[in-house]
C-alpha cells in the first residue's frame, strides 16, 4: 500500500509507519481492542500473527455495508481466530 508492506514484517514497523501515513493524510487512526491500528478510511486494520518464533504482521480487510455497520464488524470472526 503505497510502499508500506503490511504483511509479513514486525507489527511496531507496520503501525509506525502506516501512523505516520495516515496522520500526514488527515485520516483517522482507529484502535481496535487488541491495541492494533487501522483504518476505517482505507478499509483494514493491521494484526500480528505467529511465523515459528517471531510475530508477523498480517492485514484484515473489510467494507462496511447493510449487515456490518464497520470495518471492524465485517471482518468475519474467523479471520480474529488466530489459536
Amino acid at each position: 500500500m503505497d510502499d508500506i508492506r503490511l504483511i509479513g514484517r514486525p507489527p511496531s514497523d507496520v503501525t509506525s509507519e502506516l501512523v505516520a501515513y495516515l496522520e500526514q493524510r488527515g485520516m483517522h487512526v482507529q484502535f481496535i481492542p487488541s491495541g492494533d491500528i487501522g483504518s476505517t478510511d482505507l478499509g483494514f486494520f493491521t494484526d500480528a500473527q505467529r511465523g515459528g518464533d517471531t510475530l508477523v504482521s498480517c492485514a484484515l480487510f473489510g467494507r462496511p455495508d447493510t449487515r456490518a455497520l464497520s470495518v471492524w464488524d465485517s471482518i468475519l470472526i474467523d479471520a480474529w481466530d488466530r489459536s
